[in-house]
Formats: C-alpha cells, sequence, structure tokens
C-alpha cells in the first residue's frame, strides 16, 4: 500500500483480521447469554430458580419433573433451533447476495419458502403427502422440505438449457414463487376455518413445539451444508470480483452459482421444513455483517452466521415475553428486521451519493 512501510502494512492487515473475529465473537458470546436467558421464559409459569434446578440436576436427582420437562423438551429444543435456523438462514444469504452479486438477495428468493409452505398446505387441507403413510408431524416435514426444492429444480433445469445470467435466475425463482404462493392462497380459500387457522400459523414462522430428532436433522443438514459452502469460499471470492476476474483464475461463474444456490436450497428447507417461513434473517444478517468484515467469505460466512443465530435468538425471546402466551418468531424477525433493512438501505444510498 502507497505511503506504507511494511511493518505498518503487516500490523494494519492483522488489527483488521482481529476486529473481523471480534465481531464474530462478540455475536457468538451474546447469543450464547440470550441462549440461557431464553430459558427462563415461557407460557409455562415456572420460577427461575426452578429453571437452574432443572439444568443442574436434569442428569441427576430431579426434584420438580414439570420443570424439567419444560426445559428440555420445550425450551432448550426451541433455543437451539432458533440458532441453527439462524445460522442456516444468515450464511445461506450471504452466499446468496455473492454467488449473484445482488445485496437483496437471501435464500428465499428462489421461492424455497413458497415451495415449503406449498407443500403443507396441501397436506393440511388435503391430507396429500409426497410420501404416504407417514405420521402427520413427519408427514408435514416431507411435504415441506420435497415441495420447497421444486423452485430450485425449475432453475436447474432452465440453467441446463444455455447460458443465463444471475438476474435472469432471480427472476424464474421470483416467478416460481408467485405461482406457489398463489397457489397457496387458492388452498387457503378453499379450506375450513380450523384448516385454514393451522395453515397460516406455519406460514408466519415459528420455533415452538420443536423435537430432539429435528433438531438433529436440521443441525446435520446445516452443518454438512455449510461446510461444502466454505470449501467454496475462494471461488465465491472470484465470482463477486466479476467474471473477468472469476475466468483469469480459472472459475466457472456458472458452476460456482448453481452449486451455491443448490447447496443453499437444500440447508434452507432443511430448517424452513421444521420452522415455517422467517424473514429478513438472510437478508440483514449479511448486509451488517459485510460492514464489519467486508465481501472475504471466509470472514463474511461466519460472521453472518454468528450474527443470524445472535438475531434470531433474540427475536425469539422477545417473542416469548412480548404476551403472556407468546407470539411467532417469525412475527418479531420481521418487524425487528424491516426497519433495519430499510436504515441499511439508506445508509448504502447516502454512500453511492456522495
Amino acid at each position: 500500500m502507497k505511503g506504507l512501510s511494511e511493518t505498518e502494512f503487516v500490523t494494519g492487515y492483522r488489527h483488521g483480521n482481529r476486529r473481523k473475529l471480534l465481531f464474530v465473537l462478540v455475536c457468538s458470546v451474546i447469543a450464547a447469554v440470550t441462549f440461557f436467558i431464553s430459558l427462563f421464559f415461557g407460557p409455562s409459569e415456572i420460577s427461575v430458580q426452578q429453571c437452574i434446578d432443572a439444568l443442574m440436576n436434569h442428569y441427576g436427582t430431579v426434584t420438580d419433573e414439570l420443570a424439567d420437562m419444560v426445559i428440555w423438551e420445550i425450551r432448550i429444543p426451541e433455543a437451539c433451533m432458533a440458532l441453527i435456523t439462524g445460522v442456516a438462514l444468515a450464511a445461506g444469504g450471504a452466499v446468496m447476495q455473492t454467488s449473484l452479486r445482488n445485496p437483496l438477495a437471501d435464500p428465499y428468493i428462489m421461492g424455497v419458502s413458497s415451495g415449503a409452505y406449498l407443500g403443507v398446505a396441501v397436506f393440511m387441507a388435503f391430507g396429500i403427502c409426497v410420501i404416504p403413510g407417514l405420521a402427520q408431524n413427519y408427514s408435514i416435514v416431507i411435504n415441506a422440505f420435497v415441495v420447497s426444492l421444486v423452485p430450485m429444480t425449475v432453475i436447474l433445469i432452465a440453467s441446463s438449457r444455455g447460458k443465463i445470467s444471475s438476474g435472469k435466475l432471480i427472476l424464474i425463482g421470483i416467478a416460481v414463487m408467485y405461482i406457489f404462493s398463489a397457489t397457496t392462497s387458492l388452498i387457503k380459500v378453499l379450506a375450513d376455518e380450523e384448516t385454514l387457522a393451522e395453515i397460516y400459523q406455519w406460514g408466519v414462522g415459528s420455533l415452538s413445539g420443536q423435537e430432539w430428532d429435528e433438531i438433529g436433522i436440521a443441525l446435520a443438514v446445516t452443518t454438512a451444508g455449510l461446510f461444502l459452502l466454505a470449501l467454496q469460499a475462494r471461488n465465491l471470492d472470484a465470482v463477486n470480483g466479476g467474471p473477468n476476474i472469476a475466468k483469469a483464475v480459472g472459475v466457472s461463474v456458472k458452476f460456482v452459482i448453481l452449486y451455491s444456490m443448490t447447496l443453499v436450497s437444500l440447508v434452507t428447507a432443511g430448517v424452513v421444513a421444521f420452522t415455517g417461513t422467517i424473514g429478513f434473517v438472510g437478508l440483514v444478517a449479511p448486509n451488517i455483517a459485510r460492514l464489519f468484515v467486508g465481501n472475504k467469505m471466509k470472514y463474511l460466512i461466519p460472521a453472518s452466521a454468528s450474527f443470524g443465530a445472535m438475531f434470531l435468538i433474540i427475536a425469539d425471546t422477545i417473542a416469548k415475553v412480548v404476551t403472556p402466551t407468546g407470539i411467532p418468531c417469525g412475527v418479531v424477525a420481521s418487524v425487528i428486521g424491516g426497519p433495519i433493512f430499510v436504515i441499511i438501505l439508506m445508509r448504502q444510498r447516502k454512500k453511492a451519493l456522495l
């Protein structure tokens, strides 16, 4: 760098890296603290002391079976799913925005959420499952997961017919999303009141009612998907630099985009199938993380993931305390995320005008 000695340059570089790691650490610590705090809140009337006793004595002599059940079978699974979902959606959003070179991209833009919602609506309204004979809970999850991947399949088929730009990929995803949303709306019109309420409840996004086996599946899908995406960090950086840079270093832009989008869709489907639609996490988290760590994917992916986990566990905690019975986490996430995203857009526009 002009005007700086080698020592000053190295010192500045290391300071920048420490600042990036500090952002990840701070977000992770806040997420962990909020995780613990969230265990004290919920519709069940359990005192703080009962919660602590349930946490301390679970593997020993249980003194309060009700408190133990509430903590270990309801509140901890819900908090765990909040962290996993936050990580999955935020990291997926970072990859989508980088691969498509569009800060407005997120995991839902490919129609994953609308596909999952349609799959759930079809089962709840008509009892149709893609794999007949399963129990109701599993049928809902399977329908949501399988149908959520249909938009990505359409995109892959369209892209196989020749050269296609990232903008066209986004437009195809949006078109499929609107088709699925319209079909879901039609099903709502035809459904009875009880079924309509169930469909609506799933659509607003909720972390409650999670089972430990569901946590395991979501964790496995998220871990595997993000590991494979992390291996593409350098290729994603090349794609983000533009087609000329990617070509110069021997990176296939089309392959990286489709590979990344497919993995993000799988990871997103793996959590959305259990939680429903929780918006703005994949949109807000990467944009905020980028302000602190920049565009390099080896920093942006963990920074987005840690911020997403922090954001969603805080939103879930607020959702549990705002009313005596709680409200869906997806509502709180949107209420918080929407204004934050508007502020980010306004700041970026001001910088662009300077």
